[in-house]
């Protein structure tokens, strides 16, 4: 099955890599959190297909608090976000 060539690894790095980036994005599927991390990590290289600047998804470094968090835990909410919540706002390691 392995020697398959829909299935075989390429022998050049770079395209067994992004593969393997691919095979691991599709494993994720029900795990987004994971699979927004790899994406992430990979620098959008999942699942082989770069992201347009334009592309919502592009400039996305957080995921924003619910609005059950911002109803029941308003005041550390704003000290934490100053009051906005964007998922376009760095983390304070990627300043």
């Amino acid at each position: 099955m392995l020697k398959n060539a829909g299935v075989a690894y390429s022998s050049t790095a770079a395209t067994g890599l992004s593969q393997i980036y691919k095979q691991l994005w599709i494993a994720l599927f029900h795990q987004p959190i994971e699979g927004w991390t790899l994406a992430r990590r990979t620098n959008y290289a999942t699942p082989n297909v770069a992201l347009a600047t334009s592309s919502p998804g592009y400039n996305i470094f957080r995921i924003i608090y619910p609005q059950s968090e911002i109803d029941g835990n308003g005041a550390n909410w704003t000290s934490v976000t100053g009051g906005t919540d964007s998922p376009n706002k760095k983390l304070w390691f990627m300043q």
